[in-house]
């Protein structure tokens, strides 16, 4: 085990702690809005050996889990928190299950990651899901803005520990209000709505990030885009890992924003 990777995950670990432990007391996560929230999703910082065992490093992001080792307050008295929630984590990345996402985050293992089990990271934008009842969305946007910053300062942080080659936002155009509060502006480059609200590039220091459909989507509608907008993904981090990617030939787009500009409406 290398140095780097081991500071990383005892990094990653006191982190965490000092987020649930430290911030366990905060008025917000003992409200009546609270009572709603799952326990926070986390990544397991032993999964992170076989991310930088990888070819090339990948985050794979989706909006929010559904339902996650039960409820945020309740998991905050248990003494083992830490370990209860990496070892969810952990069964997740080993058992997709029928999930559609995770499915095609394994798939993202095979075809760019050297087929390692676990090298392509698992992350969610929202760390919580909210439970609205029975039969309804378990959607985390615009629920609250306690659970919004303290989901961005995580991701964030997560993000800088990490440090990804590529990021595949695999959350929709409805959750780009979110990446634009997770990523500072000042250091976004690139951006290119390659299809209008379907498929987003950007550079954000250093990393590849692609914006597109959740995998789900494609058993409602727009099955041949969303199948289509993951092979071009795909193939571009194929010419990542090669050096041979340009952004997209290397042709500034009329499209694109400065360095500290506004992102374009994608």
């Amino acid at each position: 085990m290398s140095k780097e990777l081991t500071e990383v995950q005892a990094k990653l670990a006191n982190s965490y702690q000092e987020f649930l432990h430290e911030r366990r007391a905060p008025a917000w996560m003992a409200s009546d809005e609270a009572t709603k929230l799952s326990a926070p999703f986390l990544i397991d910082p032993s999964a992170v050996d076989a991310y930088f065992k990888a070819s090339c490093k990948i985050m794979f992001v989706g909006q929010e889990t559904k339902g996650w080792c039960g409820k945020l307050q309740a998991l905050l008295k248990e003494t083992d928190l830490m370990e209860i929630l990496f070892a969810r984590y952990a069964k997740a990345l080993v058992s997709p299950g029928r999930s559609s996402f995770l499915q095609m985050r394994r798939r993202m293992e095979v075809e760019l990651a050297d087929g390692i089990a676990g090298s392509v990271v698992w992350n969610n934008l929202f760390k919580m899901d909210v439970n609205r009842g029975k039969n309804r969305t378990r959607n985390a946007r615009d629920y609250s803005d306690a659970l919004t910053e303290f989901s961005a300062d995580l991701f964030r942080l997560e993000f800088d520990l990490l440090r990804p080659k590529v990021v595949i936002f695999a959350c929709s155009v409805t959750h780009d209000g979110m990446i634009r509060k997770v990523f500072d502006k000042e250091l976004l480059e690139g951006s290119i709505p390659l299809v209008k609200r379907e498929l987003w590039y950007f550079r954000y220091r250093g990393s590849h990030c692609f914006r597109t459909f959740h995998p789900a989507v494609a058993r409602w509608k727009k099955g041949a885009a969303v199948k289509a907008h993951y092979e071009t993904i795909i193939d571009a981090v194929r010419q990542i890992k090669a050096g041979k990617y340009r952004d997209w030939e290397g042709e500034p787009s009329a499209n694109s924003a400065a360095v500290g500009g506004s992102m374009p409406q994608v």
